[in-house]
């Protein structure tokens, strides 16, 4: 375990440049959506403003998170010697499955007081992600609850970042599938919010 905090370290001070400049990044994407963007426009009304608030907050949380997402993988690949499939495809995944996570987070903040969401985020860590066959084998539960985790985002995640960074199983089109419905649904519901605020 010393080990493993030693290289989280040697890899932050490595990469602590890069921080800043994701951090720079992310200040610069946030005033050319909500300043650059109206100027390609024009005007726009109080609804749109909602939209592209909401629009910015996304991307936003996106840029944040992907230097933990990246590091995770390459410690990963350190710490357990597996072999590592760069591609297209494994980034393509790595943001579909950010953008969906981000995607959820967003609908449950939007939608519930922030003591129901400080309620939901321990559900879904206890329920969805601990109890989840993703840090065992689904053999070990009952079918019904297996089925009902391969249609909630997590568990196809996991298969789609295994497959495609690791390269352990195939890309399913079923759990591609699953996650553009949960980021579809969850959009869905935070313009449905977004439109009743306004």
């Amino acid at each position: 375990m010393t080990q493993f905090f030693y290289l989280l370290r040697w890899n932050y001070l490595r990469q602590k440049d890069l921080f800043l400049l994701f951090t720079l990044a992310q200040v610069l994407l946030s005033i050319s959506l909500l300043f650059g963007y109206p100027l390609v426009i024009g005007e726009i009304d109080t609804t749109a403003a909602y939209y592209l608030i909401s629009l910015a907050d996304l991307w936003m949380w996106m840029i944040a998170i992907l230097p933990g997402v990246f590091i995770s993988v390459i410690l990963g690949y350190f710490r357990f010697s597996v072999r590592l499939n760069v591609s297209v495809l494994a980034v393509f995944i790595l943001f579909l499955i950010c953008l969906t996570m981000i995607s959820l987070g967003f609908a449950i903040a939007y939608t519930f007081s922030p003591n129901i969401v400080t309620l939901m985020s321990q559900l879904i860590l206890m329920i969805g992600l601990m109890f989840s066959p993703i840090m065992y084998p689904a053999s070990r539960l009952p079918d019904w609850i297996n089925h009902l985790y391969h249609v909630l985002p997590f568990v196809p995640s996991v298969k789609l970042l295994r497959a495609c960074v690791y390269s352990h199983g195939h890309v399913s089109f079923f759990d591609f599938t699953i996650l553009i419905i949960w980021i579809l649904l969850t959009q869905l519901l935070i313009l449905r919010v977004l439109y009743k605020e306004k």
